[in-house]
């Protein structure tokens, strides 16, 4: 792969869902123990604005597990007011 390509597509992705669906978070919920994720999950390398564990958060393989939920706000504090029918 040419290098810089993931980043530019990271930044593409997060690009459109702040400006073209007018988001002001993006979230991504990883499950602790993938590291691999966590290393390469959008957030983290675009600048997380934090994270949280969210206990017993899926069902999987017959048992509750956590997941780390990074979030990164819209760049600059320009928060998009949400369209009049833009559901939660």
């Amino acid at each position: 792969m040419v290098p810089g390509v993931r980043p530019r597509r990271r930044r593409t992705i997060v690009g459109f869902g702040f400006t073209t669906l007018g988001r002001h978070r993006i979230s991504a919920a990883i499950g602790p123990g993938n590291t691999a994720s966590v290393a390469v999950a959008i957030v983290t390398r675009l600048g997380s604005s934090g994270k949280a564990r969210l206990r017993d958060h899926v069902f999987t393989n017959g048992a509750r597990r956590d997941s780390i939920l990074y979030s990164l706000l819209t760049p600059n504090g320009n928060h998009p007011r949400p369209p009049a029918n833009d559901a939660f």
